[in-house]
């Protein structure tokens, strides 16, 4: 089976859900593109301001059209490198966070689970240890019933055979 290529202007995407979101701002993008004349140093200016107030991209995507913008108001001398905003790359270290949190939730359960398992081979091991040990079962009891019953049977046919060989002789 031949794997899908996620890929956008020479970016692969590994997983789906960021190549959807790459894909969601390339069609942004292109809107802005077609709609906007975003190579005009004020447009680029109040556009680059906009999109960093919303917060709008965060695929290489979105972010490669930013420093487009902020290349263009540079250039133009509206402002320098420094006077402008910095572009915000926040999500990745939100997903590095918010894994680093799940490890170690995951690290505790695992030690929880760990301390269980070991308290419940003890247990175990204990139990089988009694067994082994003592030379009652749980089924002492009924074994001496049965025996007895079986002795009793026995003793009764050895009668009864008894009182045959006797009429026999008769």
């Amino acid at each position: 089976m031949e794997e899908k290529k996620r890929e956008i202007d020479g970016y692969q995407f590994l997983n789906k859900r960021d190549y959807v979101k790459a894909s969601r701002e390339k069609e942004v993008v292109e809107q802005m593109k077609g709609s906007v004349n975003w190579k005009n140093p004020s447009v680029a200016y109040k556009l680059y301001n906009k999109i960093l107030d919303k917060s709008s991209f965060h695929t290489i995507i979105g972010l490669y059209f930013l420093k487009e913008l902020r290349e263009i108001i540079v250039q133009s001398g509206i402002n320098t490198k420094e006077g402008l905003r910095p572009i915000t790359v926040k999500k990745q270290e939100v997903q590095v966070d918010a894994y680093q949190e799940r490890y170690e939730g995951l690290k505790t359960a695992n030690r929880v689970k760990g301390i269980v398992i070991a308290f419940l081979t003890l247990i175990i091991a204990g139990m089988l240890g009694v067994s082994y040990i003592t030379p009652y079962t749980v089924f002492t009891n009924y074994e001496e019933k049965i025996k007895d019953q079986y002795s009793a049977w026995e003793q009764e046919l050895n009668e009864r055979e008894a009182a045959l060989e006797e009429k026999e002789k008769n």
